[in-house]
């Protein structure tokens, strides 16, 4: 009362004031009414300005405000997609770390290397909170399903990688190029551009035999699903961001992305009630998954809608990156050249001679690929480095600290219940660690450990920031278990197609920031001809290509 009485007013102050206005009675104003009425706007300003100008503990990452108040960072990241981690860090001049206002709460961005290494091994950071969102809003499995799924998802998660290594892994790679190599045996026998197969778009087409060929590996020869499916999974793609928000209005926000996934899952029911996820030609991983989920009481109804994921996850990100990959590769004749040399010498392509007009079969082994042939593995990684936008995600459990090693260990809170994400598109790009020029392509950024590309030998810095800052398939116990499976793909056609094809009009794009959900950028044609021929190699006209793997039986 002291207080309302000492403000401006005269005798009495603001209170006396407020007991003089008269009402349109002619009585008094109801003294407790205003008073209510004051107070409650003394606390919505005192709320606003804690939601508009949100206080930190000084321990936590420094701020960063957004541009417009409470929304503009969410505007940001929508419009900007992986473009946005880059614009940000620019504002923070080198912080390690930052915090991002957003509505009512807050997130935090990690750019420093070591740090993003520590947030992937923290047991106090965790992604299950969103799988759990994501499995239920995005890919539409149902609560009790999900409740009896989540307590086990560590082990279930060992069951993914036991499906997808070893000889489970074998079986999977030499299925999936096994299509592959069907695409590459259509190529008509003859060299030279006249004779060459004509592909109208090198995306669509990239795209259309990627997915047929992972769709055929992991269902086995009873799959249900074909190019139309291949369609959905793109239109899923470019829409599921409606499913993503969640709560009532996703199914119509999301209405395109909605309606594909459910003509997918509607192809694999009956495909699980037949029992196609248990035969033998299926993939392991399916089957391991299956009987998995079968014990824990899921129905087929239930694993239809699980495996819709599994295609998804297995070419969100593959396509893209083999796109890059073939047209840096065949765009570039010295690259090529190179390839060449060091596939043939390297005898993981063995020629037999053909008997009783029976036609040449090419062999390629790809069991240990990435070691046998350094240069081509060399130019995989330079298409993750350059063109893989990864983006991490965690919830941090309980309240946590973190440190920067590059500032002697100094500390910073992390408080429960809020989210942590980074960003692959400033450590693939930093020229701290990768030179004056980050965005070119060069695959010498991994030969010899990188020496080659900088003319002389790297500083234990920069190579503790190229080892720590190579996260295209994220860390620590959610690293990417399916990476081998792309790698495979990715390295096994590229290699048949440099020794045994010409490629004709390969062109670079530009690239556009990977959409929400994918990390691998994308292409953008503008007006660029995205056509292409393929021919066969002089020499290599009546060659008939296939893939195996000495390592494993299969």
């Amino acid at each position: 009362m002291v207080l309302f009485g000492s403000l401006p007013g005269g005798t009495g102050g603001l209170l006396q004031k407020l007991r003089d206005i008269p009402s349109g009675d002619g009585e008094r104003l109801a003294y407790p009414v205003l008073m209510g009425a004051l107070i409650a706007t003394i606390l919505l300003l005192l709320a606003a300005k804690r939601i508009l100008f949100p206080t930190l503990d000084p321990r936590e990452p420094p701020k960063v405000q957004p541009t417009i108040p409470m929304v503009g960072h969410i505007i940001s990241m929508l419009t900007q997609a992986n473009d946005f981690y880059i614009n940000i860090a620019k504002r923070t001049r080198g912080a390690p770390i930052c915090t991002l206002p957003m509505l009512a709460g807050k997130m935090y961005v990690i750019y420093s290397p070591a740090m993003i290494q520590a947030a992937m091994r923290s047991r106090d950071l965790s992604f299950l909170p969103f799988a759990e969102h994501w499995s239920e809003d995005v890919v539409g499995i149902q609560k009790d399903h999900l409740a009896l799924v989540m307590p086990h998802m560590e082990r279930l998660s060992h069951s993914f990688w036991t499906g997808t290594s070893g000889k489970n892994l074998a079986r999977l790679n030499v299925a999936a190029l096994g299509e592959l190599a069907g695409e590459l045996n259509a190529v008509p026998a003859s060299s030279g551009i006249e004779g060459a197969l004509r592909i109208a778009n090198l995306s669509v087409w990239i795209r259309r035999v990627i997915s047929l060929s992972t769709f055929r590996a992991i269902f086995g020869e009873r799959n249900p699903l074909g190019e139309e499916d291949a369609e959905d999974y793109t239109t899923f793609e470019n829409n599921f961001a409606g499913l993503a928000i969640g709560g009532p209005l996703k199914r119509i926000i999301g209405r395109k992305a909605y309606n594909a996934r459910e003509r997918i899952q509607n192809k694999l029911l009956p495909y699980m009630l037949a029992g196609g996820d248990f035969d033998k030609s299926t993939s392991d991983l399916i089957r391991i998954r299956s009987r998995d989920h079968e014990a824990l009481g899921i129905p087929a109804s239930g694993r239809a809608k699980t495996e819709f994921l599994t295609p998804w996850v297995a070419t969100l990100n593959t396509i893209p990156t083999l796109f890059w990959f073939f047209t840096e590769v065949f765009s570039q004749p010295q690259i090529v050249e190179r390839l060449q040399e060091e596939i043939l010498g390297s005898g993981v392509v063995t020629l037999d001679s053909g008997e009783n007009g029976q036609p040449r079969v090419a062999s390629l082994d790809i069991a240990d690929l990435e070691n046998r042939c350094p240069y081509l593995m060399a130019c995989y990684r330079e298409t993750l480095r350059v063109y893989n936008e990864n983006v991490g995600n965690r919830m941090v459990l309980r309240d946590t600290v973190i440190q920067d090693p590059d500032q002697g260990g100094r500390e910073y809170l992390l408080k429960a219940g809020t989210n942590v994400q980074w960003s692959a598109a400033t450590t693939h790009k930093d020229p701290r660690a990768w030179g004056a020029r980050p965005h070119d392509y060069n695959p010498d950024n991994f030969v010899d450990g990188g020496e080659q590309a900088k003319g002389g030998r790297l500083t234990p810095e920069e190579r503790a920031a190229r080892r720590l800052g190579m996260i295209p398939f994220g860390g620590g116990k959610h690293l990417c278990p399916g990476r081998f499976f792309a790698q495979a793909e990715n390295l096994g056609f590229v290699a048949a197609l440099a020794v045994g094809f010409e490629l004709h009009g390969v062109r670079v794009p530009a690239s556009v920031g990977a959409p929400l959900g994918a990390a691998a950028r994308q292409p953008a044609w503008g007006a660029m001809d995205p056509s292409i021929s393929i021919s066969r190699r002089k020499g290599w006209e009546d060659v008939e290509w296939r893939f195996t793997c000495a390592e494993h039986e299969t």
